[in-house]
């Protein structure tokens, strides 16, 4: 009985010797693990804080647009630096280190981020905290690489610029009206090809993040921005805004109402002074897109439209009573066909293709020229 109690006991023993070297071995591939991971981090903490330099920028009087502030606080998390700025009313959140071109700023406090858009020339973006790409911009470096839109835009806008330098204009470049602007991609892409745009945003917080992207890339010659809504009459009207603003006009959900201001498109072109012919129209109001071309009537019987980009989406013409089918026959009989068709654009087969137009179920952008 003795010798059996021993052997058990020796058995007891070596298996708690076996379970102890085991979770020694797990918690040192931990610990190699955990060295590896941070040790790969392009972070490093400098000397006098992480924030190095701030971007000046100016606004028109000189007065600088951008203030730095001694209350500036860092913390780490995980792989990422978030610089938290604190009382910096009416300050871009934009830092520059020596290790990174980017710094997520304020992400969880102040409302914007600044990305640069990896086309050629680069552009600056500024994004809301909320867009869905700052994920990738965070896991990207703060480089945001173009999307499948935007290479969509470019190519239209390089046609464009071809197109335009082949006649003898008086223009020094060619003329884009942006509706539905929003945070302002396009025609910050535009600009950097050379196009000249006037952008319409009645989106207050899509408008001040616009300016400031205008800003920031020195786009102040070739971009204004008008902060109202586009439609078929003018006043006063109600603008229905997501209360989550990672829902865009394109999903439901709760929205709020927010007072802006309406013009019509061609009232607001002579407004400005415009004598150039408009070599795109951009329309893309949430489903307000009829009402608009409406709204440009004029410009359309003067000729002056030359090419129309138009985001074609059904359920948003539906919710504000407005025929699918009739925005698509409207642009038809002004003397535009589809250029984004595979087959020739004659009068069949654009038929052929209106059909299959409305019976989409997400929005698409649809490019149109005026027939030769």
């Amino acid at each position: 009985l003795m010798y059996d109690s021993q052997r058990k006991t020796r058995k007891e023993t070596n298996r708690s010797t076996h379970l102890l070297l085991i979770g020694g071995a797990i918690l040192i591939l931990l610990l190699v693990f955990c060295t590896i991971y941070f040790s790969s981090s392009n972070i490093k903490k400098k000397k006098g804080g992480e924030l190095n330099d701030i971007w000046e920028v100016r606004q028109a009087d000189g007065s600088p647009l951008i203030q730095d502030s001694t209350n500036q606080s860092s913390r780490m998390t995980g792989r990422r630096r978030i610089s938290k700025f604190e009382e910096l009313e009416g300050v871009l959140p934009v830092t520059v280190s020596q290790e990174s071109s980017f710094d997520v700023a304020g992400l969880n406090t102040l409302p914007f981020v600044v990305a640069e858009c990896q086309i050629v020339p680069p552009i600056k973006l500024v994004l809301p905290w909320w867009h869905p790409q700052i994920p990738n911009i965070i896991a990207q470096g703060g480089k945001l690489k173009p999307s499948t839109d935007m290479v969509f835009f470019m190519n239209i806008f390089s046609e464009m610029v071809q197109s335009f330098k082949s006649y003898n204009h008086s223009s020094p470049s060619p003329l884009m009206v942006d509706i539905g602007a929003q945070l302002g991609f396009v025609s910050l892409v535009a600009a950097s090809m050379g196009i000249r745009s006037i952008a319409f945003e009645p989106n207050p917080e899509h408008a001040e993040k616009f300016r400031l992207s205008v800003a920031l890339n020195g786009f102040n010659d070739l971009i204004t921005v008008v902060e109202s809504a586009v439609s078929d009459e003018e006043g006063d009207t109600q603008l229905s805004i997501p209360t989550d603003p990672r829902k865009g006009s394109e999903n439901s959900g709760a929205m709020k109402l927010k007072e802006v201001h309406m013009v019509r498109a061609d009232y607001s072109v002579e407004w400005l002074n415009l004598v150039d012919d408009i070599q795109l129209l951009r329309v893309w109001a949430g489903g307000l897109e009829y009402r608009v071309l409406r709204g440009a009537s004029n410009l359309f019987k003067t000729n002056r439209v030359k090419a129309v980009l138009l985001r074609f989406w059904v359920e948003g013409l539906l919710r504000n009573e407005d025929e699918p089918m009739g925005i698509l026959v409207y642009l038809a009989d002004l003397g535009f066909v589809l250029k984004s068709m595979e087959a020739e654009p004659t009068p069949y087969n654009m038929h052929l293709e209106f059909k299959r137009l409305v019976t989409l179920k997400k929005p698409t952008d649809l490019f149109w020229v005026r027939a030769k």
